[in-house]
């Protein structure tokens, strides 16, 4: 079945939050940015 993706988990790191937290002060929309990369994971 070439169309099923796995079924994949991204457990983010204490230290990845921290600095997306950190850069989300400078720039607003790095979440936004960042999320379809995870997604693409």
């Amino acid at each position: 079945m070439p169309n099923e993706q796995p079924s994949v988990f991204i457990d983010l790191t204490p230290e990845y939050k921290q600095n997306l937290r950190n850069l989300s002060k400078r720039f607003r929309n790095i979440r936004s940015d960042v999320q379809p990369i995870i997604e693409e994971l």
